[in-house]
Protein backbone atom coordinates (compact mmCIF):
# COMPACT_ATOMS: atom_id res chain seq x y z
CA UNK A 1 0.00 0.00 0.00
CA UNK A 2 1.48 3.59 -1.41
CA UNK A 3 0.35 5.27 2.18
CA UNK A 4 2.25 3.16 4.77
CA UNK A 5 5.43 5.05 3.17
CA UNK A 6 3.83 8.26 4.88
CA UNK A 7 5.08 9.49 8.29
CA UNK A 8 2.77 9.69 11.11
CA UNK A 9 3.52 13.61 10.61
CA UNK A 10 2.59 13.18 7.13
CA UNK A 11 -0.41 11.67 7.59
CA UNK A 12 -1.63 13.81 10.25
CA UNK A 13 -1.11 16.43 7.23
CA UNK A 14 -3.32 15.03 4.81
CA UNK A 15 -5.66 14.52 7.51
CA UNK A 16 -5.57 17.90 8.15
CA UNK A 17 -5.87 19.41 4.68
CA UNK A 18 -8.62 17.16 3.89
CA UNK A 19 -10.50 18.66 6.69
CA UNK A 20 -9.84 21.74 5.49
CA UNK A 21 -10.99 21.15 1.96
CA UNK A 22 -14.56 19.45 3.16
CA UNK A 23 -14.87 22.66 5.73
CA UNK A 24 -15.96 26.36 4.73
CA UNK A 25 -12.32 27.02 5.20
CA UNK A 26 -11.48 25.69 1.38
CA UNK A 27 -13.47 27.76 0.26
CA UNK A 28 -13.94 31.57 -0.69
CA UNK A 29 -17.38 32.82 0.50
CA UNK A 30 -19.02 35.74 1.31
CA UNK A 31 -17.54 37.94 -1.87
CA UNK A 32 -18.53 40.40 -3.86
CA UNK A 33 -18.78 40.25 -7.35
CA UNK A 34 -15.85 42.39 -7.66
CA UNK A 35 -13.34 40.59 -5.40
CA UNK A 36 -14.38 37.32 -7.55
CA UNK A 37 -13.45 39.31 -10.94
CA UNK A 38 -10.24 40.29 -9.51
CA UNK A 39 -9.09 36.27 -8.85
CA UNK A 40 -6.54 35.09 -10.97
CA UNK A 41 -7.19 33.86 -14.38
CA UNK A 42 -6.13 30.23 -13.02
CA UNK A 43 -7.35 30.38 -9.53
CA UNK A 44 -9.04 26.91 -8.87
CA UNK A 45 -12.04 26.57 -8.45
CA UNK A 46 -14.42 24.21 -7.42
CA UNK A 47 -17.42 22.87 -9.38
CA UNK A 48 -20.54 21.33 -8.28
CA UNK A 49 -24.14 20.04 -8.77
CA UNK A 50 -24.59 22.87 -6.96
CA UNK A 51 -22.58 25.52 -8.36
CA UNK A 52 -19.05 26.77 -8.77
CA UNK A 53 -17.27 28.20 -5.56
CA UNK A 54 -13.43 29.53 -5.33
CA UNK A 55 -10.92 27.79 -3.36
CA UNK A 56 -9.53 29.83 -0.81
CA UNK A 57 -6.02 29.93 0.48
CA UNK A 58 -6.14 27.31 2.67
CA UNK A 59 -7.64 25.17 0.44
CA UNK A 60 -5.50 26.01 -2.25
CA UNK A 61 -2.49 24.94 0.13
CA UNK A 62 -4.22 22.07 0.92
CA UNK A 63 -4.62 20.65 -2.28
CA UNK A 64 -0.89 21.63 -3.00
CA UNK A 65 0.50 19.73 0.11
CA UNK A 66 -1.91 16.82 -0.50
CA UNK A 67 -1.07 16.74 -3.94
CA UNK A 68 3.35 16.98 -3.20
CA UNK A 69 3.00 14.27 -0.15
CA UNK A 70 1.50 11.61 -2.65
CA UNK A 71 3.73 12.60 -5.44
CA UNK A 72 6.37 11.48 -3.85
CA UNK A 73 5.57 7.85 -3.09
CA UNK A 74 6.84 5.93 -4.81
CA UNK A 75 4.46 3.58 -5.78
CA UNK A 76 2.60 6.59 -7.31
CA UNK A 77 5.08 8.51 -8.57
CA UNK A 78 5.93 5.34 -11.17
CA UNK A 79 2.36 5.34 -12.39
CA UNK A 80 1.07 8.88 -12.16
CA UNK A 81 2.49 12.42 -13.18
CA UNK A 82 1.97 15.48 -11.05
CA UNK A 83 -0.38 16.60 -12.77
CA UNK A 84 -2.69 13.63 -12.95
CA UNK A 85 -2.52 13.26 -9.50
CA UNK A 86 -3.77 16.99 -8.75
CA UNK A 87 -6.68 15.74 -11.50
CA UNK A 88 -7.46 13.07 -9.45
CA UNK A 89 -7.14 15.01 -6.10
CA UNK A 90 -9.79 17.46 -7.55
CA UNK A 91 -11.65 15.37 -9.07
CA UNK A 92 -12.07 12.77 -5.64
CA UNK A 93 -12.85 16.14 -4.25
CA UNK A 94 -15.65 17.21 -6.25
CA UNK A 95 -17.20 13.89 -6.69
CA UNK A 96 -17.41 13.78 -2.90
CA UNK A 97 -18.94 16.76 -2.63
CA UNK A 98 -21.50 16.00 -5.47
CA UNK A 99 -22.73 12.41 -3.55
CA UNK A 100 -22.77 14.52 0.10
CA UNK A 101 -20.27 12.40 1.59
CA UNK A 102 -17.51 13.61 4.07
CA UNK A 103 -14.17 11.95 5.22
CA UNK A 104 -14.44 13.82 7.88
CA UNK A 105 -16.47 10.97 10.11
CA UNK A 106 -16.95 7.41 9.04
CA UNK A 107 -20.40 6.94 6.88
CA UNK A 108 -21.08 10.41 6.93
CA UNK A 109 -23.26 12.41 4.46
CA UNK A 110 -23.24 16.09 4.20
CA UNK A 111 -26.24 17.53 4.73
Amino acid sequence: MPFEELTPKQRRTVDTDVKTLFTIRGLLTGQTIEQLQSLDFFHPWLETKKGSFPLSDAGVAARRRIRELFAKLSELNAKASAQELANAISESHKECLNEALSPLAKNSRLT
